[in-house]
């Protein structure tokens, strides 16, 4: 009889020695000492306006298992801002890199959340002011933006729409609530402080 969640056992191993290798490429820290130290990666893939089509990776050890639960996000602002930037820049789009102990727990609005409070991050600016995005390294700038990791802030929302000026956002607010679940249970254990690390798909995949 087929397996099936044997072969998803397999799947999820060889995406967490996938992305181990790429870390140690790139020279990106990996957590795998103690239960719920959490490593917290975004993996995004084509730019499909407004719609939640990249992940969010969480992989962490308990009781010497290693667990990955991946997440539907968005890495990319949604159409409504890109079209009305906040910023006279441009729309704000995270640049992939590790950000380390940039996050803490703290209030996006009314929700708490994971919030840019820990240092500076790397955004473009797209300015073009239309739905597709525009990865200018010359626009790039580095400081606090508000980069946050939040759900969406209406739960009935099947876009994006002007939940992300360039946060990180969690399609499923269910998915949001377990999330945040293991980042309190690991900050009594490490303490109120974490890193995201934004990787490519494609990138991933050819490893």
């Amino acid at each position: 009889m087929f397996n099936y969640l044997l072969v998803i056992n397999r799947m999820k191993k060889e995406t967490i020695e996938k992305i181990k290798k790429l870390f140690k490429e790139k020279g990106y820290a990996f957590f795998d000492k103690g239960d719920y130290n959490l490593n917290i990666i975004g993996v995004r893939g084509e730019h499909k306006p407004d719609e939640f089509s990249d992940e969010l990776y969480l992989i962490f050890n308990n009781k010497r298992e290693q667990i990955l639960l991946e997440f539907p996000i968005t890495t990319y602002p949604g159409i409504y801002w890109l079209k009305k930037p906040m910023n006279i820049g441009g729309c704000a789009i995270l640049k992939e890199g590790q950000y380390r102990g940039v996050y803490q727990i703290g209030k996006h609005y009314s929700i708490e959340a994971l919030v840019q409070f820990g240092g500076k991050v790397k955004v473009y600016r797209d300015n073009t002011e239309d739905e597709n995005i525009i990865l200018d390294e010359s626009s790039i700038i580095e400081g606090y933006f508000g980069i946050n990791i939040h759900p969406v802030m209406d739960k009935n929302n099947v876009t994006v729409g002007q939940d992300s000026a360039g946060c990180q956002v969690f399609k499923h607010i269910e998915d949001f609530s377990i999330f945040m679940s293991l980042v309190k249970r690991a900050s009594s254990l490490y303490g109120n402080s974490f890193t995201y690390t934004l990787i490519n798909k494609e990138e991933l995949w050819k490893v």
